[in-house]
């Protein structure tokens, strides 16, 4: 049974191995032939071109044209310039030449100083006038003593003393004497009994007066 059996698959195997040869042993053959037809015509062609003179075309030579490559010369671009416009200034208001500070400062300088001259001068003359008075009271109120009138004693005594503001009469002392005692004690009653002289103008902005001196004379007429 075994045996068969390995009969059988060995009749198969062998009937499909010669199915798919045969077709591959007819193509293989008939290329065969194809190739010795090939062979056999390569061969009378090649009899054929031996005794055949063949003559030979004359090679054209190609002529070979240059591209002539022009230069492009790159022209430089043009700057563009722009035109800057001029915006027309305004013109600005002139100005009133102001006069200078210095100028005003020198003027004011200047009338301060002439003000002051004039009230320098003024003040110079209102205390002319002023010891003008107390000179006149002075000797107005004067008295010549009779002893020394009698004695015939003639004398200059000059006396000194301060004013205060309402006029009052202070510090009164003789810094001269005269050779007689009567004469400089009668100086010293006379300022004494004036005690008073006007009030020192405001003007000349003193509160006292001090040192005014003052000569008196005694003569004898």
């Amino acid at each position: 049974m075994k045996n068969n059996r390995y009969l059988k698959s060995f009749l198969i195997s062998f009937s499909i191995y010669f199915a798919i040869a045969a077709p591959l042993v007819i193509s293989l053959a008939n290329t065969t032939k194809t190739v010795d037809m090939k062979k056999d015509v390569h061969t009378v062609t090649k009899i054929s071109l031996s005794s055949v003179e063949v003559q030979k075309k004359p090679v054209e030579e190609e002529v070979v044209e240059e591209e002539i490559i022009e230069k492009v010369i790159e022209k430089p671009a043009q700057k563009v310039v722009k035109k800057e416009v001029k915006k027309p200034k305004k013109e600005k208001p002139k100005k009133k030449p102001e006069k200078k500070v210095v100028q005003k400062e020198e003027v004011i300088k200047d009338k301060v100083i002439t003000q002051d001259i004039v009230n320098q001068v003024k003040a110079a003359e209102m205390e002319d006038m002023y010891l003008g008075k107390i000179k006149h009271i002075i000797e107005k109120n004067k008295k010549y003593p009779r002893v020394a009138k009698r004695l015939k004693h003639e004398g200059k005594v000059t006396i000194s003393f301060d004013i205060l503001a309402d006029g009052k009469i202070v510090n009164i002392r003789i810094i001269e004497n005269s050779k007689y005692k009567t004469l400089d004690q009668a100086t010293m009653e006379l300022l004494a009994n004036i005690a008073f002289f006007d009030a020192i103008p405001k003007e000349l902005n003193k509160t006292v007066w001090n040192n005014i001196q003052v000569p008196v004379n005694y003569e004898m007429h």
